[in-house]
């Protein structure tokens, strides 16, 4: 009798080892995955705080050359920005931007579709819509969500 209960007693302590080591195994998988979400959102709202838009037109005097309106977008936050991934809401509908280009705080120099909106630089938005008159909305948003807009006549 003595040597059954002790190998029952060895099956069950087996049994139960098996079991933590496979409970230890899922609870690291989904640790690890939660560490590297948490890390990733980090990085994300990191990144949100460090950027800053804002649009620095008159509302009042919307320039107008016929063809097209322009908006002067300032970047005043910390990070670069990628101007080809700037989304433009105009009067509530997304509205694609016909040209666009930098304005570098440095040299004072227009580059027409420079690849990086660096923090300090004024990006010139070119937007060919027939407006009507009276009030309309812009809002200019970037890759990260970050946004600014403005009310304006025309």
């Amino acid at each position: 009798m003595g040597a059954g209960t002790s190998a029952t007693h060895m099956i069950f302590f087996i049994a139960a080892i098996v079991i933590a080591i496979g409970v230890v195994g899922v609870v690291t998988v989904n640790v690890q995955s939660l560490s590297s979400s948490t890390n990733i959102g980090s990085k994300v709202l990191s990144n949100q705080i460090k950027t800053d838009i804002t649009i620095i037109n008159d509302p009042l005097i919307i320039p107008f050359d016929g063809t097209n309106h322009t908006f002067y977008v300032k970047n005043t936050g910390a990070t670069e920005l990628t101007p080809s991934s700037v989304n433009i809401l105009l009067n509530g509908s997304m509205d694609t931007v016909d040209a666009w280009r930098i304005l570098d705080r440095d040299d004072n120099t227009w580059e027409a579709q420079a690849p990086v909106w660096k923090p300090g630089d004024v990006l010139e938005i070119n937007i060919s819509a027939s407006l009507p008159s009276g009030d309309h909305y812009l809002k200019v948003a970037c890759e990260n969500g970050e946004s600014d807009s403005i009310r304006f006549k025309i």
